[in-house]
This record gives structure tokens, sequence and C-alpha cells, in this order.
């Protein structure tokens, strides 16, 4: 009985340490792409932070424009 447990327990830590394994691998490739993406932004829509608030959850969002009523000139 105690080697069923053994060998139970063995295959077990194989399969965390692989998904382990494959999750930092994808992580590291997820860091990877995110920050390609930011540079071809960047790239695209000069001006936009590549390091600050698209990262920063917490960071304030610009303040939303208040839509002019129907016949009125946009003041922006």
């Amino acid at each position: 009985m105690a080697g069923t447990a053994d060998a139970a327990k063995n295959a077990l830590n194989s399969i965390f340490d692989k998904t382990k394994g494959v999750l930092s691998t994808a992580a590291d490739a997820t860091k990877g792409y995110a920050c390609q993406a930011q540079q071809a932004i960047g790239k695209i829509i000069p001006g936009v932070s590549q390091d600050g608030a698209a990262q920063d959850p917490n960071a304030a969002a610009p303040a939303a424009s208040q839509p002019t009523e129907p016949g009125q000139p946009d003041l922006k």
C-alpha cells in the first residue's frame, strides 16, 4: 500500500513541477509580448507612456470630455 501512495505522490510532484515550468515559460512569453505591444503602440501613438499609466491600474484616468449639445460647437 505504501508503494502505491509513494508512486502517486511522485507522479503528482512530477506533474506539479512540469506545470510550474510551463507556466513560468508562458509568463515570460506574455511579458515579452506585452513589451513588444507597448513599443508598437508607442510608435503608432506618440506620447503614450510605455512604462507609466499603462501598467499602473491605480493611475488616474484622464477626465472624460463633456458631450456638447446638438448644434453647439465642440470647444476642444
